[in-house]
Formats: structure tokens, sequence, C-alpha cells
């Protein structure tokens, strides 16, 4: 899922900041474009993948909680503070990775 969200992604944001600094400046800038592109796309990849993410910790960590990913997610799902913890969730997800991870 973060792989076909990271790829993309990549491609809409690579079409979409090159359409707004036109074709010469795209051209000229490319390699600051593929880098904002990409980050762009890691980005909204992450938060796709961070109730799957979340789920699968959970399942790792406390017992009887849940088995599988199909009995986890609708869990996860069901909790009043779900965009809480969501969001606590991306955080954990980034402050694991290295500060140059951006491909």
């Amino acid at each position: 899922m973060q792989g076909l969200g990271k790829f993309g992604f990549y491609e809409i944001f690579k079409n979409f900041y090159g359409g707004i600094l036109g074709e010469e400046y795209a051209y000229t800038y490319r390699t600051l474009l593929y880098l904002f592109a990409s980050a762009s796309a890691e980005f909204f990849a992450d938060i796709a993948l961070a109730p799957w993410e979340a789920t699968k910790v959970r399942i790792q960590t406390q017992d009887n909680w849940a088995s599988t990913l199909r009995q986890g997610l609708p869990k996860l799902y069901g909790r009043k503070s779900f965009l809480f913890h969501l969001f606590i969730f991306i955080f954990f997800l980034y402050s694991r990775r290295r500060i140059m991870g951006v491909s």
C-alpha cells in the first residue's frame, strides 16, 4: 500500500509541481522538483499506511487485542479517538525514520 501510494503520488506531484514551475524552470530545477515530489508522495503514502501499521503494532504488543488484521482494523476504526491515535502513530512512524529517507 505504501509503495503504491509513494510511486503513484510521486508521478502526480511531479506533474503538479512541473505545471506550477513551467516547462523551462521544471527542466532547469528538475532535481529539486523530483525531491519535492518524492517528499510529498512519501508524506501522503505514510498517512495511508498509518492505520495498517498501528493495527500491526497493537497485534504484536497487546495480548488478546486481536489475532489478525481482519479483527484488528474494525477495532481500531471503532474507537472514539481514532484520529487522535492515528496522528500520534504518524508521529512515531516519522520519528523512527532517518532524516535523509527521501528517495
